[in-house]
């Protein structure tokens, strides 16, 4: 595949998929269901205007709490409980880069209240990294396996209904997940080229990503370690590791000359916290396709893509580790913060599982197995089953079509008809997520548990 058709072809997969998370931006998720989003526009906010970051928390460490009324959005007569929020002053729940970012496109938007921070403004930037997210997952899934799997990775990203909605939100994940893919990208030149430039291009999103949230220590973590054990050398991992250090004393600095008190308070309070562990978070991590904390929807992508990670694990594709590793180190931050509650924190896996898919799919494209009609039919199941307009019922296709692909690929055993046979079930599948995408509007919001 030529350079420019690859690009092409990325670029408008790209530029759809930011159509589908601009459409119903400022409604879904409804606004106030996730406060978090404003919080951290508060924080920018605040630190902007007048140097103290201001913004809302749960942690019991916070020395100056307020009980206030703020009503962005009428979430009051909508979404939010009643009770007021907790306002805490300085904040230091979390590094403020995802705050600045968002904060200064509200204040250059006109924002100067924290009422003026509506969902219709502030999550466009959070819509822009998810864009750069689908790009750079092309990016790393082609360099890494080829350029197939990196327009099917991208356009997984792009398609899925999970990840549409989610990728709205303002929260850290969408924002440090594509500084990783840019890192990890860098950190793979350097193995494969030997050329320095590449280790220092990457310090500049390790440190951006840790200033948006730490537990982004797990992809710098894992560069780490792919960089010591596939180049030999130890001074690119040290100064991989430097940077995330650097980057985090300075949010340390920062915090102690503001107040040495309450930026050590809030730090062991937040150690202090303890949501899902355990095998049970596993399990719900890949059964549940969650949003917020209560709202989910259904997306057999994300459960294909699980499958996927698994699948590569053992299998014998080469460059599998700079996919494997970074998952296995984000799981491990995942378990140990523990990250059942929110669906925000699984953010980060689903570009690794969708390159695993793509590298799946290709190969099952190239063997023409006929068994690999059932990983395509998970997703499009799963959407068949929430769209019942215009396409119609889905229900006796559902029922009849495994069954009759599955006799006649090996009734023919003919490489062409099975490869037939996977492309229908494929396209179907994408064809009915992008109907089920465009059907997740308000009333269909409503809907859902």
């Amino acid at each position: 595949m030529k350079t420019k058709f690859f690009f092409g072809l990325l670029l408008t997969i790209t530029l759809f998929g930011g159509l589908l998370r601009l459409k119903n931006l400022a409604t879904i998720p409804f606004p106030g269901q996730s406060q978090d989003e404003y919080s951290n526009t508060w924080v920018g906010l605040s630190l902007i205007q007048i140097g103290m970051p201001v913004g809302m928390s749960g942690v019991s460490g916070n020395l100056h709490r307020e009980r206030i009324y703020i009503n962005p959005d009428r979430i009051f007569q909508q979404t939010a409980a009643g009770d007021p929020m907790t306002i805490a002053y300085p904040w230091f729940d979390h590094p403020p880069l995802v705050g600045m970012i968002t904060g200064s496109f509200a204040y250059l938007r006109g924002g100067r209240l924290f009422e003026d921070a509506t969902s219709g403004v502030i999550r466009k930037p959070a819509v822009a990294f998810g864009i750069a997210t689908i790009f750079l997952t092309g990016i790393v899934a082609s360099t890494l396996f080829g350029n197939a799997v990196g327009l099917l990775a991208a356009l997984f990203y792009a398609v899925s209904p999970l990840v549409t909605v989610t990728n709205r939100m303002i929260q850290a994940e969408n924002f440090f997940t594509p500084l990783a893919l840019l890192a990890l990208y860098c950190w793979f030149q350097f193995a494969q080229k030997k050329r320095k430039a590449f280790i220092y291009l990457s310090l500049l999103p390790v440190i951006a990503a840790v200033l948006c949230k730490l537990s982004a220590f797990a992809f710098v973590l894992a560069g780490m370690l792919l960089l010591y054990r596939l180049t030999g050398k130890k001074w690119p991992a040290v100064l991989v590791g430097t940077a995330a250090l650097a980057a985090f004393s300075w949010w340390a600095i920062f915090g102690v000359t503001l107040s040495p008190t309450a930026f050590w308070s809030v730090l062991t309070g937040n150690s202090a916290r303890i949501y899902g562990i355990g095998f049970q978070a596993v399990a719900e991590l890949i059964t549940t396709t969650k949003v917020t904390g209560t709202k989910t929807i259904s997306d057999g992508w994300v459960l294909a893509s699980f499958i996927s990670l698994f699948v590569l694990f053992f299998s014998k594709v080469k460059n599998k580790e700079w996919i494997l590793v970074p998952s296995l180190c984000y799981l491990a931050v995942y378990l140990f913060f523990g990250g059942e509650s929110y669906g925000w924190y699984r953010i980060p896996f689903y570009p690794f599982g969708f390159i695993a898919l793509a590298s799946l799919t290709v190969e099952i494209f190239r063997s023409a197995e006929i068994a690999g009609v059932f990983l395509f039919l998970i997703p499009l199941g799963v959407a068949a089953g929430k769209v019942t307009s215009p396409v119609g019922n889905w229900l006796t296709i559902w029922r009849v079509f495994p069954v009759v692909s599955v006799v006649l690929g090996y009734l023919f055993a003919n490489k062409l008809v099975n490869r037939v046979l996977l492309a229908l079930v494929f396209a179907a599948a994408i064809v009915v997520s992008l109907i089920y995408n465009l059907k997740i509007d308000i009333s269909f919001w409503y809907q859902l548990y």
